[in-house]
C-alpha cells in the first residue's frame, strides 16, 4: 500500500495546480466563485447554469450568482475515493414549458446501482425543485468495484435520451449484448426503448432483447463524457484509457469501439471494431495525459470566439489540466487551448458564446472562457498539436489482444480528489 500511496503522491506533483493560461485575446474569469465537488454543467433555456454535485446536490449559478438554495437534493452519501455519486445532468429539451431535469446518479438501495430520474422545476420558483423524484431508468446492480461509472447523459437532435455507462472495472461486460456496463445507451424521454435502436453489433454475434435492447454503441470503457454537435448531430464519445491512450470516438448506431472483454484468446480481426477518431497518449509525442473528460463543440448561436473556433471540438484531460481543440475535418491533430486547470471534469458553452469549465482540483467550481481583446489576435484551428495516428496505436494495442492501452498497473484519473491509484491485475 505504501509504494501505491508513493506512486500516487508522484502522479500528483507531476500535475501542480498553475496558473491558467489561455490564448492572446482570451481571459478566464470564476462564474459564481468557489464550488467544491461538482461533476457536471448543464444550462437552462433562460440561461442558468446548473452544477451537478457528487454529493447529490445541484446548485443553480443565475447571472454568475451562486444561488444559495439548491435546485433539488438528492441526499447521497458517496463515500470519499470512489467515482459513483450523480455523476450527469441533462435539461430536456421543453424545459420552457416542461421544467423537467433529468440526473444520472448511484442510488444506494436497495444494491447499489446507478439510474436515471426526472426532476421537476417548482411551478412557483423555478429556481428549485417541486421535490418529486420520478424514476426513469434503473440499471444493474454494481459490482463491488466503485469505479468506471460513465455518467454522462444528453438528448439528441433526435429527442431521444442518451446515456454514457462504464464498464464497472470488469472489462468483459463491454462485449457483451446482455449487459448495459460500457455502452452507449438510448432511450424515449420516458424511459422506454426506441423500436429503431440497432439489433446488430460489429464483431459480437447475436442481438440484444428485453432491457437490452437500449444498447446503441459498445465496447467502451469509461465514456465519462460525450457531446452532440448543434446543426450537424455529429457525436463525439470521450472514453477514458488505461495506462497507455486516451480516445475520443465518433458515435454511430451499432458501433463497437473494441474494449476488451472476449479478447484472452487472441486479438480480433481489426474489422470487428471501429478505431477511435483521435487518441493522445501518456507518453510522448504532445499532448499527454492520463484522463480525457469534458466535450463540447463550439457552435453556439452567439459567437464570442474568432469566427477560426466556429465547428472545433473542445475536449479537457482531468489529469493534464488542459483544454484542447480538434477540427472534426481533420482529426489527425488538435491544438493547444487552455493549460493550468485543475481537475477538469466538464465542458459547456454558454448562450452568450463563452466556454464554460467545471473543475474538481484545488480551485474548484465553474470558469469562463472568452474573447476579449479582438486586437490580441487568437487565431484558432486545430492543426498545430501532436497526438499519433489513431489506427497506428489501436493498431499496435489490439495486437497485444488490448483495447485503450494495456491492463496491468491501472491509473484510474477520474473526477475524485484527491487522485486514486489501485493495482488490478487482470492476467491479460
Amino acid at each position: 500500500m505504501s509504494s501505491i500511496l508513493s506512486f500516487a503522491l508522484a502522479v500528483w506533483v507531476s500535475h501542480p495546480a498553475a496558473a491558467q493560461t489561455a490564448p492572446p485575446g482570451f481571459q478566464v474569469e470564476s462564474y459564481g466563485g468557489s464550488l467544491a465537488g461538482g461533476t457536471a454543467l448543464a444550462w437552462t433555456p433562460d440561461g442558468r447554469l446548473l452544477v451537478a454535485r457528487k454529493n447529490g446536490d445541484i446548485r443553480v449559478l443565475k447571472n454568475g450568482a451562486l444561488l444559495p438554495t439548491p435546485f433539488h437534493d438528492l441526499m447521497l452519501n458517496v463515500p470519499a475515493g470512489n467515482d459513483r455519486g450523480l455523476l450527469g445532468i441533462a435539461v430536456a429539451p421543453d424545459f420552457a414549458s416542461s421544467g423537467q431535469v433529468y440526473v444520472y446518479f448511484t442510488a444506494p438501495t436497495p444494491a447499489p446501482h446507478n439510474c436515471i430520474r426526472r426532476l421537476q422545476a417548482s411551478a412557483s420558483d423555478p429556481d428549485v425543485s417541486d421535490g418529486t423524484e420520478t424514476a426513469v431508468v434503473d440499471l444493474e446492480n454494481l459490482g463491488s468495484d466503485t469505479m468506471h461509472n460513465g455518467g454522462a447523459i444528453h438528448f439528441g437532435p433526435d429527442g431521444k435520451l442518451y446515456v454514457a455507462v462504464g464498464e464497472n472495472a470488469d472489462a468483459s461486460l463491454s462485449q457483451s449484448l446482455s449487459s448495459r456496463f460500457g455502452k452507449l445507451l438510448r432511450y424515449e424521454p420516458d424511459g422506454s426503448i426506441p423500436p429503431d435502436n440497432p439489433i446488430s453489433f460489429q464483431g459480437v454475434s447475436g442481438a440484444p432483447t428485453g432491457e437490452y435492447r437500449a444498447i446503441w454503441a459498445m465496447g467502451l470503457r469509461n465514456p465519462f463524457r460525450f457531446a452532440f454537435q448543434p446543426g450537424t448531430g455529429r457525436l463525439y464519445i470521450n472514453d477514458v484509457g488505461v495506462d497507455r491512450w486516451e480516445e475520443i470516438n465518433e458515435g454511430g448506431a451499432g458501433l463497437n469501439y473494441g474494449w476488451e472483454g472476449g479478447l484472452t484468446d487472441g486479438p480480433r480481426n481489426l474489422t470487428d471494431f471501429t478505431d477511435p477518431l483521435f487518441v493522445y497518449g501518456h507518453t510522448g509525442p504532445a499532448p499527454t495525459g492520463s484522463a480525457i473528460t469534458g466535450g463540447v463543440f463550439y457552435n453556439p448561436s452567439t459567437v464570442q470566439f474568432p469566427s477560426s473556433y466556429v465547428g472545433l471540438y473542445f475536449f479537457a484531460d482531468y489529469a493534464a489540466g488542459f483544454i484542447r481543440s480538434l477540427d472534426p475535418g481533420a482529426p489527425q491533430a488538435s491544438s493547444p487551448f487552455l493549460s493550468g486547470a485543475s481537475g477538469l471534469v466538464d465542458l459547456q458553452v454558454g448562450p452568450d458564446g463563452g466556454l464554460y469549465y467545471l473543475g474538481m482540483g484545488s480551485n474548484p467550481g465553474v470558469y469562463r472562457v472568452s474573447y476579449a481583446s479582438p486586437s490580441a489576435g487568437g487565431g484558432g484551428g486545430a492543426s498545430s498539436g501532436g497526438g499519433v495516428t489513431p489506427a497506428t496505436a489501436v493498431t499496435s494495442d489490439r495486437a497485444a489482444g488490448k483495447r485503450c492501452g494495456a491492463t496491468g498497473l491501472e491509473l484510474l484519473v477520474l473526477p475524485i480528489l484527491p487522485f486514486l491509484l489501485r493495482r488490478r491485475f487482470s492476467g491479460r
